[in-house]
C-alpha cells in the first residue's frame, strides 16, 4: 500500500450562528473569517479566543477585525469549522487565500488582511540568534513550542516584516509585558480588577463610557483611578433628549445616564450597547433606546398584519440581519433563511441561491418534495 501523506495544515473558518448580514446583493450572508494552521484547529481556536479576551473593541493587527467581533459577542459564543487540509506550505497559502475568496472574507467577513505567503517547508531548520547565542529548531512550530510563545504573536511579527530573529524578539517581550500586567492588580472604588479593560467594560463603575486607552492615560498623569473614571471626556459630555411615546421630552447629561433612568423608569427593555451601537449608526435617540421602531423592524409591518390578521405566526425572534422568510402554506414566518432551511432539512446555500435566482418559497418546497 502506498504511503499515506503527511498533513501539513488545515484551512478553518471561524462565525457565530447567530450573526448574519446583509451581502452586497442584498441577500442574508454568515460572516467568518478564514485561517490556516499547522497546529490542531482545536489548539489554533483556543488562542483566537485569549486573544479576543484581551481586546476592548479594537480593530489593530492582522486577526484584530475578528478578535473585537468575538470580543463583543462572547468568544465562547463562536464556532470553527475545518474546511480542508493541505500537504505543504505552498498548498496552505494557496488554499487560505482560495478560501478568502470563496466566503468573500475580507469585504464581506472578519478578514482584515489576505492570505500570507509560508516559505517554510516541514523538516526545514529554522535558526535564528536569541541573546547573542545560535539556536536551531526543527519549524516555526517547533521553535514556539520550544521558546513556550504564540504561533499567532510569531506571525504577526512576521507579517510585519521582521526577520525571525526580531519576530521571536518581540514574541517574547509582549510575553512579558503580558505576564506583567496579568500580575498587576489594580483597585478601584475598593475592588480587585487584573486590567484597565476589565475597568472600561464595568459599567457600574464607568458611567461615563470611557475608553480604557483614555483611563490608563489619565492614571500615568497622576489621577487616581477612580478620579480618572469620574473626569468627563476632553470634548465635553454630550446631553441627549428623547421623546418619549406619550410625547413627553427628556434631556439627560449623556447616554449612560438617559439609559439607567428610562430603564429604571421601565419606558425601556434596551442593553445599553445595543443603544451605543444604534447611536453610532445614526439612529434617532428614540429609535436606539427601542421607542420608536428601528429601521430595520419597519420590514416587519406587513409581516405583524399577518400575524394580527390572519393567524400567521412567527417561528423564532425577529433578526435585524436577515431577511424574513414567509411559508404561506403553514402560515409560519422564519426569521432568516437559515432558519427556514434548517427547520425542512435543507441546504442553507441551496435555498439561498434559489431565492437569490427569484424562485419562489412554494416552488423551493415542492421541488423538495415537502407540499
Amino acid at each position: 500500500m502506498p504511503k499515506e501523506r503527511e498533513v501539513f495544515g488545515y484551512i478553518y473558518r471561524i462565525y457565530h450562528p447567530k450573526i448574519l448580514q446583509l451581502g452586497h446583493d442584498g441577500q442574508p450572508i454568515q460572516p467568518c473569517y478564514v485561517g490556516k494552521t499547522e497546529e490542531s484547529i482545536k489548539k489554533r481556536f483556543m488562542g483566537h479566543k485569549r486573544d479576543a479576551e484581551k481586546v476592548l473593541g479594537s480593530s489593530g493587527g492582522g486577526d484584530g477585525k475578528l478578535h473585537a467581533i468575538m470580543w463583543a459577542n462572547k468568544p465562547e459564543s463562536f464556532k470553527i469549522e475545518e474546511l480542508t487540509v493541505a500537504y505543504s506550505p505552498e498548498e496552505l497559502s494557496q488554499k487560505e487565500s482560495e478560501f478568502i475568496k470563496r466566503y468573500d472574507s475580507i469585504q464581506q467577513g472578519w478578514n482584515k488582511i489576505t492570505a500570507s505567503s509560508s516559505k517554510t517547508k516541514r523538516g526545514q531548520k529554522v535558526s535564528i540568534i536569541l541573546a547573542g547565542e545560535n539556536l536551531n529548531f526543527d519549524s516555526n512550530a517547533h521553535l514556539c513550542r520550544q521558546l513556550n510563545i504564540g504561533a499567532s504573536s510569531l506571525t504577526h511579527w512576521l507579517k510585519k516584516g521582521l526577520s525571525i530573529s526580531d519576530a521571536v524578539k518581540n514574541a517574547l517581550e509582549g510575553k512579558e509585558k503580558d505576564k506583567i500586567k496579568k500580575d498587576q492588580v489594580i483597585k478601584v472604588y475598593k475592588r480587585n480588577y487584573s486590567s484597565i479593560n476589565e475597568v472600561a467594560r464595568d459599567k457600574k463603575i464607568n458611567k461615563l463610557n470611557l475608553s480604557a486607552g483614555l483611563i490608563r492615560k489619565r492614571i500615568k498623569e497622576g489621577h487616581s483611578p477612580e478620579d480618572a473614571l469620574r473626569k468627563p471626556k476632553e470634548k465635553g459630555i454630550t446631553s441627549i433628549t428623547v421623546t418619549l411615546a406619550n410625547s413627553q421630552t427628556l434631556t439627560f447629561n449623556n447616554v449612560a445616564e438617559a439609559h439607567e433612568k428610562l430603564t429604571e423608569l421601565k419606558l425601556i427593555n434596551a442593553k445599553y450597547q445595543t443603544v451605543v451601537a444604534y447611536l453610532n449608526k445614526g439612529y434617532t435617540p428614540e429609535q436606539a433606546f427601542g421607542i420608536e421602531k428601528r429601521p430595520w423592524e419597519l420590514k416587519y409591518q406587513k409581516l405583524d398584519d399577518l400575524v394580527a390578521k390572519e393567524g400567521y405566526q412567527y417561528v423564532g425572534e425577529k433578526n435585524p440581519y436577515a431577511e424574513p422568510v414567509v411559508v404561506d402554506h403553514e402560515k409560519s414566518i422564519y426569521p432568516s433563511i437559515k432558519d427556514f432551511a434548517k427547520a425542512y432539512g435543507l441546504s442553507y446555500d441551496t435555498v439561498a441561491d434559489r431565492i437569490k435566482k427569484g424562485i419562489s418559497i412554494t416552488q423551493i418546497l415542492k421541488k423538495s418534495g415537502h407540499i
